[in-house]
């Protein structure tokens, strides 16, 4: 949310599509502008590659900023099978879809800090 509400504050005339499938963590109070014209909310799961394909060709998509993650990774540890589904395949789809319309300028993947390992003291 920090990103889109940045991103709708600086770049007004740039739409914002953000596609969440609304995990019980998810929460979408922290968009300041959920009602403004260059902001769309799209209740779907990017591990549907033929979705995501679809929204790129509905909106004519140039850009993704991929920020979609299961957080909370030390829920991870007992179900991990459903963070890989999430994580690793959902970031395929999107990366598949994104080939096959063939239209995406940039592509930027955004991950969490778990990824650096353990911050020291």
């Amino acid at each position: 949310s920090t990103f889109i509400n940045y991103w709708l504050e600086t770049y007004p005339n740039d739409h914002i599509i953000n596609i969440d499938r609304l995990d019980p963590v998810a929460n979408t109070k922290n968009i300041l502008q959920p009602n403004s014209p260059n902001y769309s909310f799209i209740v779907a799961d990017i591990g549907n590659k033929d979705i995501v394909l679809h929204l790129c060709r509905q909106y004519n998509i140039t850009h993704i900023a991929h920020f979609a993650i299961q957080a909370h990774i030390d829920s991870s540890f007992g179900n991990s099978i459903t963070f890989t589904e999430s994580n690793v395949y959902g970031t395929h789809s999107v990366l598949e879809a994104s080939r096959i319309y063939g239209k995406i300028q940039k592509f930027i993947h955004i991950s969490t800090d778990e990824v650096y390992g353990e911050t020291p003291p």
